[in-house]
């Protein structure tokens, strides 16, 4: 297990900064978030570039009442959101988390999914779109794509979603071997590319594209896993 190296972060939000100054909404997400002990850190370092944005962080809501209260002090100072994925664990305690964090005065949601959920709110599914291999025209998938406005920075680079940057470390766990190009990515410190090359290139598909499913998100049971399964993320073609 790794955590974001928040010196990293911070010369990268910074950089984002040079670059957008009207970003509307950053979220934090993980793994969870709130297993970082540093996560006041990485709160602080996008308040100081983009005080107007919508923080939020994405939670499970399990670890809430092992939070340090240097944590929560970032929270509620910085004007975070918390947006909360109601899973059947969580929903248990709902009750409890909501009084929880309306006594501390910190404002919270709890999320609903992708229309993966009951007429409680609980999210009773999973979805993967991820194939094993390569095999969609790229427009097509991108065109049913459930994370294209979800735009995701790490380590320096930026991409239309979160797989292209994630998938050494899927590669490196399952043994696959998904292909990153140079047209995946944005490198971030790259002067040769405007803002709004930028924006533009985000905007249609890359090559990564073609190895997600062109029918859109697979879904499936929400459970308890006993391991990590291939099949658990990934779509396997026949």
């Amino acid at each position: 297990d790794a955590y974001a190296d928040i010196e990293v972060f911070k010369k990268d939000v910074k950089r984002m900064g040079e670059l957008f100054s009207n970003v509307l909404r950053f979220r934090l997400m993980g793994g969870e978030p709130f297993l970082n002990s540093e996560l006041d850190r990485f709160i602080i370092a996008v308040r100081e570039v983009f005080p107007k944005a919508h923080l939020e962080i994405v939670t499970n809501g399990l670890a809430l009442d092992k939070v340090e209260k240097n944590i929560w002090d970032a929270v509620k100072k910085y004007d975070c959101v918390l947006n909360i994925s109601l899973y059947p664990p969580t929903y248990a305690i709902k009750d409890r988390i909501d009084v929880k964090l309306l006594n501390m005065g910190i404002d919270h949601s709890f999320g609903s999914g992708l229309e993966q959920y009951n007429d409680s709110g609980v999210i009773e599914e999973f979805h993967k779109n991820l194939m094993s291999t390569g095999a969609n025209f790229p427009q097509v998938a991108a065109a049913r794509c459930m994370g294209s406005r979800c735009h995701f920075l790490r380590n320096g680079k930026l991409a239309k979603c979160a797989l292209p940057l994630l998938a050494e470390d899927i590669n490196v766990y399952f043994n696959t071997e998904y292909e990153v190009k140079l047209e995946d990515i944005v490198d971030i410190y790259d002067d040769s590319m405007s803002p709004w090359d930028i924006v533009r290139k985000l905007q249609y598909s890359t090559p990564f594209c073609s190895y997600c499913s062109a029918d859109g998100t697979r879904r499936f049971a929400w459970s308890v896993a006993k391991g990590n399964d291939i099949s658990d993320y990934i779509i396997l073609n026949d």
